[in-house]
């Protein structure tokens, strides 16, 4: 999957990947935060955010973190919680709060849900 990831977010995304797993739930909630935090910011300031693109990616993350079960491997928890992880790191590759921010968090989100076969998650650029 890493080859997945484009090389100039590897890095970071190996760091998160490396994390400690914690219990999706209190990921979902952090999701739904950043979320609202994009929302209000765009709305204070109109600095152009791509609301599409973290409204997606809010979306494929609660999708990922939802169906982990008890058979879910440790590789693909780990996949799915740094994916996750990378959209909510504000100080990630780009520039989240900037028009068009958010396009290597796509990359990275749409390179652990192709790596997962879950294509139907692929959000479009």
């Amino acid at each position: 999957m890493i080859e997945r990831i484009p090389e100039a977010h590897r890095d970071a995304f190996e760091r998160l990947l490396a994390r400690d797993l914690v219990p999706e739930t209190s990921l979902l909630a952090d999701v739904d935060a950043h979320l609202q935090t994009i929302l209000d910011l765009e709305e204070r300031t109109g600095r152009g955010i791509d609301l599409r693109h973290a409204e997606a990616l809010a979306d494929r993350s609660r999708v990922l973190l939802r169906g982990v079960t008890g058979m879910t491997s440790e590789d693909d928890r780990r996949a799915i919680q740094a994916a996750v992880r990378y959209f909510l790191d504000a100080s990630d590759g780009d520039r989240d709060f900037q028009p068009g921010g958010l396009v290597d968090d796509v990359q990275v989100m749409n390179a652990v849900v192709s790596s997962m076969l879950r294509t139907d998650l692929l959000i479009p650029l």
